[in-house]
């Protein structure tokens, strides 16, 4: 990595801060929904937006460039656009397209599939076909003005991937034990944001929506492949959930988020189980709460 993509990586760091807001469905929800979950989380003082892509939803940049006309500072990024939607050079002209109108406010997170929700199987080497749709972006976008690009990673060959082809790792449903394995991997200068599942206010010890989140992650093999590498049985779905998502008040949460950052994280990007999409704009009590909470720790 070159000392000016470096500097650049150390400016995206200030300008996000240490929490954003992890939002599913954004590419399923009707159009304005996602415009008001920015607003709403710009308003709350996240750094930034994430979100993913369904295979039949629209189409992220579109989504992400929506959320960008509606704000004024918020940064977003793709957590993940699906390498199976488009081809890399498509996907370049995107993310270009974004950052010509919203300069320094986007990140391209990229990710591979899962077999389950293909039903057509994966490459034999999802290592391999990630390699070669990074480079075809950044042979398009890679100049270090471009913007930062992500790529989605939890075993070990995907994070040096990760760093060695991209700006650093978007990973998801991970301890801040596979946190701190995941910096010794990409060494000092590359971004690392994981995403963290939290549940506000519940105090039982497995709350139903962290027991229905982790059942549905374990029904995918790579996450239940990735439970076990970090010493979780997934057969064992309550302990899965106790040890990867957070519940509790709005401290408890923004404690979790601090042992992430302590162990390397750049930013964590909260979701918020239990609450649909387009309920999240009214959960602006909630939403200032945890970041206030969290800003607070990590200062």
């Amino acid at each position: 990595m070159t000392a000016d993509r470096a500097v650049a990586l150390d400016g995206i760091r200030r300008r996000i801060g240490p929490v954003g807001l992890w939002a599913g469905g954004l590419t399923r929800a009707s159009e304005g929904v996602p415009a008001a979950v920015a607003v709403a989380a710009e308003s709350a003082g996240f750094g930034a937006v994430w979100g993913g892509e369904v295979l039949t939803g629209r189409d992220i940049f579109d989504v992400h460039d929506e959320m960008l006309r509606a704000t004024a500072s918020l940064t977003t990024a793709t957590g993940i656009a699906n390498m199976r939607v488009r081809d890399a050079a498509t996907a370049a002209r995107q993310v270009q397209a974004i950052h010509a109108r919203h300069p320094s406010r986007f990140i391209a997170g990229f990710g591979t599939s899962h077999r389950e929700l293909t039903g057509d199987g994966v490459p034999a080497s999802v290592v391999d076909t990630a390699g070669e749709y990074l480079r075809a972006v950044r042979a398009v976008s890679g100049t270090p003005a471009s913007p930062p690009m992500l790529l989605a990673a939890l075993g070990p060959r995907m994070l040096r991937l990760s760093a060695e082809q991209a700006d650093g790792a978007h990973t998801y449903f991970a301890s801040a034990a596979h946190t701190a394995g995941a910096r010794a991997v990409l060494g000092r200068v590359p971004l690392l944001v994981p995403q963290l599942a939290v549940v506000l206010g519940e105090q039982h010890s497995v709350p139903d929506a962290a027991r229905r989140h982790t059942a549905g992650l374990l029904a995918k093999r790579n996450y239940a492949r990735h439970v076990e590498r970090m010493g979780l049985d997934p057969a064992d779905g309550d302990a899965v959930a106790r040890a990867l998502v957070a519940a509790g008040d709005a401290d408890a949460i923004a404690q979790a988020v601090a042992e992430h950052l302590a162990a390397g994280a750049d930013h964590v990007a909260i979701q918020l189980l239990g609450v649909e999409t387009d309920e999240l704009p009214a959960q602006a009590e909630e939403l200032a709460m945890l970041s206030g909470a969290v800003r607070s720790v990590a200062a």
